[in-house]
């Protein structure tokens, strides 16, 4: 009976594994040509992948909707930052971690309501100079809190990955001016 349950066990490690490693393959194969191929240009292929393939709309885009795909998702990312940030705030244990928190929740609030409110709407006109520079206060906003000692993993992992997505971002606006 041991030697089933090892076995069993066995097998679900195994399909995780082959899960975990396969599914960004299957993003891929599953996005459309001109997602592939911009995306082979920016420096997080992966997460450009899997950012502008999770929006159905990246199955029709062209070059420019897939630059609004990407400023939407980058806003979105950077609202859960701020969400996550305000959270974080009240549960310190001290002042430096308070403090170190303070830096990321200040950060995005100052670089998330401008992008909603003023960057958006310059990509809409094609404004895509001020757009890129909405996204790349938010991108500054991630930077430092990824410099934060905020001991906090999800808010290294929300700001890394906000770096990463802020970097495809300006890259894919920098393709359309």
């Amino acid at each position: 009976m041991a030697a089933l349950q090892a076995n069993h066990f066995s097998s679900l490690i195994s399909l995780f594994m082959a899960m975990l490693f396969l599914s960004p393959l299957a993003i891929a194969i599953n996005s459309p040509p001109l997602v592939i191929s911009t995306c082979n240009q920016t420096e997080f292929k992966d997460v450009c992948i899997s950012t502008l393939s999770s929006d159905s709309r990246s199955a029709t885009a062209d070059l420019y909707g897939l630059g609004r795909i990407s400023t939407e998702k980058t806003a979105v990312k950077a609202k859960e930052a701020l969400a996550y940030s305000f959270k974080a705030i009240n549960y310190g244990q001290d002042y430096p971690q308070w403090a170190a928190i303070s830096v990321c929740l200040h950060g995005f609030n100052d670089s998330v309501v401008p992008l909603e409110k003023t960057g958006l709407p310059a990509l809409g006109r094609g404004d895509y100079e001020i757009a890129q520079g909405f996204i790349d206060e938010v991108k500054i906003a991630a930077s430092n809190c990824a410099n934060q000692s905020t001991d906090l993993k999800e808010m290294s992992d929300r700001s890394n990955l906000l770096l990463k997505v802020t970097s495809n971002t300006i890259f894919i606006l920098n393709m359309l001016s």
